[in-house]
C-alpha cells in the first residue's frame, strides 16, 4: 500500500502539517519550552508519522485528507499549547494564522492546477498538484517569515497588547473559514470564461492584506513601546532628580555643620568645664534637631536606589518601616525600568495593605538579588488585614476598580523574561515574589 501512487498523493497533502507547524511556531520560537535539536527532531517525526497514518486511512476508505485531519486539530492545538510558554489567546492566534495560510495554499493550488484537476476523479490532488501545493506553502512561510517570525514575535511580547489578542484571534480564523467557502467544488466552473484568471489575480490579495494588517499592528506596537519606555524613563528620571535633591540638601547641611563645628565645640567645652549641665542640654538640643539622618544607599544600581529611596520616604510618612535587602550590582542584565516597575508595584500594594493595620504592625520586607548570573529574584512581604482570594490565573481577586492592575503588569513582565510570579497569603502575611531570567540566556530556561 505504501508504494501505491494514491498513497503518495495523500501524503503530499498531509505533509502540509510541516509548513503549518513552521508558521505557527516561528513567532513563538523564543517561547518554546525546549529548543534542542532532539526536541525539534521529535516534533518533525511526530508530524510525519501523523501524515503517514492519515494517508493510510484516506487510501483505505477513499476519504479526503481534510476530513481525516480535521478531528486532529484540537489535539494539534493541545500539543502546541504544551510546548509553548504563552497566554492561550496568543497561541490560538498563531495556530489560527497557520490554518489560514495553509487553507489559502490548498485553495490557490486548485486554481492554478484546475486544467489538470478537472479530469481527476479521486478525492485527492494529483501528484503535480500536491507538489505545487507543498511548494506554495513553503513559499508562503518564507514570505511571511519576517512579519510572522520577527514582527509578530515582538507584538506577542508587548504587554500593552494583551487584551488585543482576545479578539484579533478571529481575524485569521475568519479568513480561514472565508477561504474554505471560496474553495472550488467544480473545476469546470473555474475553467469557464475568466473565472480562473480573475481568481489567480485577486486571491493573493487576501494573504497580502493579512500581511499589511500584521505589519501595521507591528508599527503600532513599536510606537506604543517607545511611548511606554519614554514614560517609564521620565518617571525614573523624576525619582533620580528627587534623590539628587535629597543628597544635595544633605551635603549643604553637612557643610554648614562642619563650618560651625569648631565654635560649637568651644561653647560645649566651656559649659562642660563650668558644670552648667542645664545650659549645656539647652545648647545641644537645637543642634540635634538640625542633624539630618545620614542618607541610605539601598543598592549599587542608581535607578533602583532612587525608587527604593522614594518608597522608603513614603513609608516613613505613614509610620511604616521597610527592611531592605537589595543586593543588586550597578549594571543589571535585566532592564532597569522592568525591575523598578516590579519593585514599585509590590511596594505600592504592600504600603496600601499595612496602612489599615496598627502602627506597631506596619513592617514590610523587601529583597532583591541576583540568584545567579542569569536569574534575578525580587520579593516583598507584608502583613495584611482581612482575607485574600485568588483567581485561576493566580492573581488576587478584587472588586475595587483599578485594583490588581499592578500585579497584572508584573505578571506580564515575568512572562516577558520567561520567569514566574508567585503570590501567597498565609498566616496574615502576603508574599509576592518573582523570578526573572536574562534575555541573552533563554536557552537555559526550560
Amino acid at each position: 500500500m505504501i508504494h501505491d501512487p494514491l498513497f503518495v498523493r495523500y501524503l503530499l497533502e498531509a505533509l502540509m502539517l510541516i509548513p503549518a507547524c513552521i508558521i505557527s511556531i516561528s513567532p513563538m520560537w523564543r517561547d518554546l519550552r525546549d529548543r534542542s535539536f532532539f526536541s525539534l527532531a521529535a516534533i518533525t517525526t511526530v508530524l510525519t508519522s501523523i501524515a503517514v497514518i492519515v494517508s493510510l486511512i484516506c487510501v483505505k476508505y477513499h476519504l479526503q485528507s481534510v476530513a481525516v485531519l480535521f478531528p486532529f486539530i484540537p489535539l494539534f492545538f493541545i500539543f502546541f499549547a504544551i510546548i509553548v510558554r504563552k497566554r492561550t489567546m496568543k497561541k490560538a492566534f498563531c495556530f489560527a494564522n497557520a490554518i489560514f495560510l495553509c487553507t489559502f495554499c490548498m485553495m490557490y493550488t486548485k486554481y492554478i492546477m484546475a486544467p489538470i484537476e478537472v479530469s481527476n476523479t479521486d478525492p485527492v490532488l494529483a501528484v503535480h498538484s500536491g507538489l505545487v501545493c507543498l511548494g506554495i506553502s513553503f513559499l508562503i512561510a518564507i514570505v511571511f517569515y519576517n512579519t510572522v517570525g520577527k514582527e509578530l514575535s515582538q507584538m506577542l511580547s508587548e504587554e500593552q497588547l494583551n487584551p488585543l489578542w482576545n479578539w484579533l484571534f478571529f481575524v485569521p480564523f475568519g479568513l480561514a473559514i472565508f477561504i474554505a467557502w471560496l474553495n472550488p467544488k467544480d473545476y469546470n466552473v473555474l475553467l469557464m470564461g475568466r473565472m480562473r484568471a480573475i481568481g489567480l489575480a485577486s486571491l493573493p490579495l487576501i494573504p497580502i492584506a493579512a500581511l499589511v494588517l500584521y505589519h501595521m499592528l507591528w508599527m503600532l506596537t513599536s510606537r506604543l513601546k517607545e511611548n511606554s519606555k519614554l514614560q517609564q524613563e521620565n518617571a525614573l528620571l523624576k525619582l533620580e532628580e528627587k534623590r539628587y535633591d535629597q543628597l544635595r540638601t544633605l551635603m549643604d547641611q553637612s557643610r554648614a555643620l562642619r563650618h560651625d563645628f569648631r565654635q560649637h565645640l568651644l561653647v560645649i567645652a566651656g559649659l562642660a568645664r563650668a558644670s552648667e549641665n542645664d545650659k549645656l542640654v539647652d545648647y545641644i538640643s537645637p543642634l540635634l534637631q538640625q542633624v539630618t539622618p545620614s542618607s541610605k544607599q539601598f543598592c549599587l544600581n542608581r535607578t533602583v536606589d532612587s525608587v527604593a529611596a522614594h518608597y522608603d520616604s513614603v513609608a516613613a510618612e505613614q509610620n511604616t518601616t521597610i527592611d531592605w535587602s537589595l543586593n543588586l550590582p550597578s549594571e543589571l542584565p535585566i532592564h532597569d525600568s522592568d525591575v523598578c516597575s516590579i519593585l514599585g508595584n509590590f511596594l505600592e500594594n504592600a504600603l496600601k495593605a499595612v496602612k489599615e493595620l496598627p502602627v506597631e504592625q506596619r513592617n514590610i520586607t523587601a529583597a532583591a538579588s541576583m540568584l545567579s548570573d542569569e536569574t534575578m529574584g525580587i520579593s516583598v512581604k507584608n502583613p495584611f488585614k482581612g482575607e485574600v482570594k485568588f483567581r485561576r490565573n493566580g492573581l488576587p481577586r478584587s472588586t475595587k476598580a483599578g485594583h490588581g492592575i499592578g500585579l497584572q503588569s508584573v505578571s506580564m513582565i515575568a512572562e516577558k523574561y520567561h520567569g514566574s510570579l508567585e503570590l501567597s497569603a498565609t498566616g496574615g502575611v502576603f508574599s509576592a515574589g518573582v523570578l526573572l531570567y536574562t534575555e541573552h540566556n533563554d536557552d537555559a530556561v526550560i
